[in-house]
């Protein structure tokens, strides 16, 4: 429990770190969630899906805003595989379903192993 709180206050408080806008971004893997789930087993890693709908202003603003600041790219490209899922798809639709996404954006963080270690529902 210690773990996950830990993972998920990091997260969350570079998150919230969103007022900047710089060159640098987070790089979202571009792939599916499973071989995301791969890519970090392999680099030792976690990795989160951000779940989104292309109509979700939320979503946006955490594109603008969140996911363009430095210190936020930084500390995900070292210790995360992120990868974003379009609740829009079916495919989207089916991990929606399964871990019972309700807001947009939500954000789940696994590990390698596919484990759930924290969710984090809206902006």
């Amino acid at each position: 429990m210690k773990l996950i709180k830990t993972y998920g206050l990091m997260i969350m408080s570079l998150i919230c770190i969103s007022s900047l806008q710089a060159d640098e971004k987070v790089v979202f893997f571009n792939g599916s969630v499973q071989a995301a789930k791969e890519k970090a087993k392999k680099e030792n890693k976690l990795y989160f899906i951000e779940f989104y709908a292309k109509w979700c202003e939320p979503c946006k603003w955490m594109d603008e805003h969140t996911f363009t600041h430095p210190a936020l790219s930084g500390y995900v490209s070292k210790n995360y595989v992120p990868v974003k899922v379009d609740v829009e798809n079916l495919d989207g639709y089916v991990w929606k379903q399964k871990y019972k996404v309700q807001y947009l954006p939500t954000i789940i963080i696994l590990n390698e192993n596919g484990v759930v270690l924290g969710k984090y529902e809206k902006s």
